[in-house]
């Protein structure tokens, strides 16, 4: 997954963590963190700041292709509260 930066329009970092095709992912403003979805199987928590791998939520028998965070304006899975 790459950062780019919104100012300079230049790539800023890779986050490395999946194995397989991020198929979606949501920022959290609030946090400073994204989630991000992958046909892997996998979730990944990642610290934008820190621009680390915070945490894997693994389990899944099928790739994933959504993901929000609680309250998200972001997300693109379609959820309408």
């Amino acid at each position: 997954m790459r950062l780019w930066s919104r100012t300079t329009f230049e790539l800023a970092h890779i986050f490395i963590g999946h194995t397989g095709p991020v198929n979606a992912i949501d920022l959290s403003r609030v946090s400073k963190r994204i989630i991000s979805a992958s046909g892997d199987g996998t979730l990944i928590l990642w610290d934008i700041r820190s621009r680390r791998l915070l945490r894997t939520f693994s389990g899944h028998s099928r790739g994933l292709a959504c993901v929000a965070f609680i309250g998200s304006t972001s997300s693109s899975c379609g959820i309408q509260e």
